[in-house]
């Protein structure tokens, strides 16, 4: 089964804008399913559906959902950031960069990985999944 990265156990600066992220969406850590004791430590992006099948309760699905918007979020953000970075070590205003997502694919129909590719068309990073 696939599962989704965010790397929050291993940057603070990520946990940190996840966290900012929830907050900015009216989340609380008990919406999400931490106990009072844990706050906000207690609330990890979610990686994986436990088996693939059962109803998750709705704590589970709520950060579910938040996890996938933050992915998606933070990708757009990162990129708009670095355009603006270039166009500014560019001294060109107009230069335009152009984000590719591709994804390869084994011959299970399974992500092996995704890859970004910026503009020049060099890849910038891929996640293996």
């Amino acid at each position: 089964m696939d599962t989704l990265w965010v790397p929050t156990d291993t940057s603070p600066i990520v946990k940190q804008r996840w966290i900012s992220y929830l907050q900015a969406q009216g989340m609380t850590p008990t919406l999400l399913g931490s106990t009072s004791a844990e706050g906000w430590d207690g609330i990890e992006p979610y990686r994986t559906h436990p088996d693939g099948l059962s109803p998750l309760p709705l704590a589970e699905r709520r950060r579910f959902y938040w996890t996938v918007r933050f992915i998606h979020w933070d990708s757009c953000r990162y990129m708009a950031e670095w355009t603006a970075a270039l166009q500014e070590g560019a001294k060109d205003p107009n230069f335009q960069t152009y984000v590719n997502w591709n994804s390869e694919w084994d011959d299970n129909n399974s992500l092996l990985r995704i890859c970004v590719s910026v503009s020049v068309s060099v890849s910038v990073f891929c996640v293996y999944v």
